[in-house]
């Protein structure tokens, strides 16, 4: 068809450095990034509702490898999963070297469906953005507070919380 008998409102958009935009006429001259998408993002599972948990959608983050352009490793990825039935929720998962090259997707942290926040065992959730203030699991149920790269407070599952000077044993019982 000749352009100028075409009518009709622009839905998406190539621009001639291959950028992608769906539902961007109006917000942009063009689209910015390879996929942009003026609008939300529905993401449906092909997979039906069943009795057993499972990953049913996910969006991976890959990388090229600095040394072979056919070789692509994971950064991370987000899945959402169910419970079996209709509720689930979320994993975030992050590109660990597992050595000799290799990758492996390991899960970061759950958001469930109550809610929760569940980190992995091992884990550190880091106060000031990745230095040395945070919050471990110590030995046998055990909640570690570290300031300073050192560990300043502990609550063990007896509830007594120890403070700065740790080799004196369990001082006071903690109480909100």
């Amino acid at each position: 068809a000749n352009d100028a008998t075409r009518t009709g409102t622009e839905r998406m958009s190539i621009a001639a450095g291959g950028n992608v935009g769906i539902g961007t006429a109006g917000i942009n001259s063009e689209p910015r990034e390879l996929l942009h998408v003026g609008g939300d993002i529905e993401i449906n599972s092909s997979s039906s509702s069943s009795s057993s948990p499972a990953d049913i959608n996910k969006i991976i983050f890959k990388k090229q490898h600095p040394s072979s352009a056919s070789t692509m490793y994971t950064m991370g990825e987000i899945r959402s999963y169910t419970n079996g039935g209709y509720s689930g929720g979320m994993t975030f998962y992050t590109g660990k070297s597992t050595g000799g090259g290799s990758y492996a997707s390991t899960l970061a942290m759950t958001l469930n469906d109550t809610q929760d926040l569940i980190i992995p065992a091992g884990s550190k959730f880091y106060i000031d953005g990745g230095s040395n203030t945070y919050i471990s699991e110590g030995t046998g149920d055990r909640m570690d507070f570290y300031c300073n790269g050192n560990i300043e407070m502990y609550i063990n599952d007896s509830q007594a919380y120890h403070y700065n000077d740790l080799s004196v044993g369990p001082t006071k019982k903690f109480h909100l």
